[in-house]
């Protein structure tokens, strides 16, 4: 009888284990990441790390932000934050943590996933009489402005007219993020 009641008893606390994990303890700890650039000379890193040149396919963590860089010779480098986010098995954790206790597969890396998997980091393009100055942001990163020079002034992408070489803080208002 002992014998009964212990396998019922390690049955359930199999079961029971099984159903307290949720989904995301399944759910693969990596996942692939993209980067695009236009320039195939550059040097991209992911959290420091170099990955390669040009555009990049890599496996990365999902569970970690990344900071993405791209790198080229008489350039500004180019940076972007990817966060994360709740993934769809991370969702159904949540959700399912109502009625059969899940929860635990929230504390897997499964349970969350890059807010974006595919990042474009791009140099701006220099044309005759042509300027690009990198205006930085409040996020670390930059947004190129290119300007274009007539006579004595400058022409901005949205068509503004400055009568000189306009000061980083004059594009900050526009094109500043």
């Amino acid at each position: 009888m002992f014998k009964v009641k212990r396998n019922t008893f390690l049955t359930i606390l199999s079961v029971s284990t099984f159903l307290l994990t949720g989904c995301s303890a399944f759910a693969p700890s990596t996942q692939q990441f993209n980067v695009n650039t236009n320039a195939s000379d550059a040097q991209i890193f992911i959290n420091g790390f170099y990955v390669g040149s040009g555009s990049v396919k890599t496996i990365v963590p999902r569970d970690h932000p990344l900071y993405v860089t791209a790198q080229k010779n008489g350039y500004h480098p180019i940076s972007m934050y990817v966060g994360t986010r709740l993934s769809k098995s991370g969702t159904l954790d949540s959700l399912g943590a109502i009625f059969i206790l899940p929860i635990i597969g929230l504390a897997f890396p499964g349970s969350q996933e890059l807010a974006m998997e595919t990042v474009s980091l791009m140099f701006p393009i220099i044309q005759k009489n042509a300027l690009a100055v990198n205006v930085p942001n409040s996020n670390g990163s930059y947004t190129v402005v290119n300007l274009i020079q007539r006579g004595n002034g400058y022409i901005g992408p949205q068509g503004e007219y400055y009568e000189s070489y306009p000061t980083v803080d004059q594009l900050k208002v526009l094109y500043g993020k």
